[in-house]
């Protein structure tokens, strides 16, 4: 088994179950969803942070090859009741062979009025 069928492996037996939202259109993947590390252990703004951890509002996505993230603005990613947006998207690939989806996400929230109303 190449590594690359070990990591595709992986992602489908460990991953979370998921839902990526693309314009409507659902479909079912597994993905690894965890808090964004942060590698130095400082103290960012004087307060103190648990080795490894940046914030709580951004997160590390590794996810299923065959789907892509593409569509960043028009994207939702839903874990059970947890619903994440796509800041930042890229295929990992080994040479040209796909391996998987890497991703920065953040917590999702519904646009209010206010955000309409900005220039």
């Amino acid at each position: 088994m190449s590594l690359a069928e070990r990591i595709r492996r992986s992602i489908a037996l460990y991953g979370d179950d998921i839902v990526v939202t693309v314009r409507g259109e659902p479909v079912n993947g597994k993905a690894f969803i965890e808090p964004l590390r942060y590698k130095n252990r400082m103290y960012i703004g004087g307060k103190r942070i648990e080795p490894g951890y940046y914030d709580g509002g951004h997160y590390l996505y590794i996810g299923q090859h065959t789907i892509p993230l593409d569509d960043i603005h028009n994207t939702v990613i839903s874990r059970g009741e947890e619903k994440f947006c796509v800041k930042r998207a890229e295929m990992y690939k080994l040479g040209n062979e796909s391996i998987y989806v890497w991703a920065i996400i953040v917590t999702y929230r519904e646009k209010e009025d206010i955000d309409y109303d900005r220039y």
